[in-house]
Order: structure tokens, then sequence, then C-alpha cells
């Protein structure tokens, strides 16, 4: 398991984020440390991913008119 590296929350918490996870722990090169994730999917509030939280709701901006 990696423990070193900048800190970094993954956005998307379905298969790209989980896709994004395992690249990030498997490849050096990126130096980043996942802590988390947030998504805007409300249902996977409290959910854990790969061990890893479901730290937050991210909410979209508005778009303007």
């Amino acid at each position: 398991e990696k423990k070193t590296g900048e800190r970094a929350i993954i956005y998307g918490a379905g298969k790209a984020g989980a896709f994004a996870l395992r690249e990030f722990l498997s490849n050096a090169s990126f130096h980043l440390l996942p802590i988390g994730f947030i998504d805007d999917d409300r249902n996977m509030a409290g959910k854990n991913n790969q061990r890893l939280p479901h730290l937050r709701r991210y909410r979209r901006p508005s778009r303007p008119a």
C-alpha cells in the first residue's frame, strides 16, 4: 500500500474513480496519495470504495442562463 505522495481527492466514486485509484496506487510516477472520493451522486454518500471513504457530495455549480 502506497503511503507517500501529495494527498489527493478523486472526483467520481464509480468505475472511473476506481480505475484512477488503482493507477495512482500502482504507478509511482504520479506522486499522489489518494485519501478519498467526492461524487455528485448522493447515493454514494457515506460509502467506501477500495477502502477509501466517500468524503462528501460535490455540487456542480449552476450554469448561467
